[in-house]
């Protein structure tokens, strides 16, 4: 808020030295910081845009990143007891012959079936978590660039405004 206070003052000054000798190499002058001024603004203000932008996604990120860590979790779990059961049902089978190879009712394809799923819903929750993480650097990257164009705004509007005293004084 301050900020833009402090920015509507410099331009006010600014604008109101410029139309006073507009005709003038000092107005020209004026109006050229004048303008460095209104570029370093909107430099801070993308940054701060992308700031917020990149923080969002980090947030976003370490959410949809902790979601995929329990999923990852519980589908490791499913593929470890699916594993078994098919594993089991085939040594049954082949000991046993094909009536001796159900499970709790289950074929030894449909076992498989279910190892299957559950493969597939890990490696699933895999990519997740790969999303998950390319989000947040993502996040971090926006929010370095976003700190770095904020700095260079700031450094553009400081300039601006020592041109602007050093014109005044001399």
């Amino acid at each position: 808020m301050i900020h833009r206070i402090l920015s509507a003052l410099f331009l006010t000054a600014l604008l109101g030295a410029a139309s006073a000798c507009a005709s003038s190499d000092f107005g020209d002058k004026v109006s050229e910081i004048g303008e460095d001024w209104e570029k370093g603004e909107r430099d801070v203000e993308r940054g701060e845009k992308l700031v917020r932008d990149g923080r969002r996604d980090i947030e976003r990120g370490e959410r949809d990143r902790e979601r995929a860590r329990r999923e990852i979790a519980r589908a490791e779990e499913r593929v470890v007891e699916a594993r078994i059961a098919f594993e089991t049902a085939v040594d049954l089978a082949e000991r046993g012959g094909a009536a001796t190879a159900r499970s709790n009712g289950e074929t030894i394809e449909d076992l498989e079936k279910t190892l299957e799923r559950a493969q597939d819903d890990l490696e699933e929750a895999q990519d997740d978590l790969r999303d998950a993480r390319r989000r947040i650097e993502r996040g971090e990257e926006r929010v370095k660039d976003g700190r770095e164009r904020i700095a260079r705004g700031e450094r553009r509007m400081e300039n601006a405004e020592e041109r602007y005293q050093d014109d005044v004084r001399g």
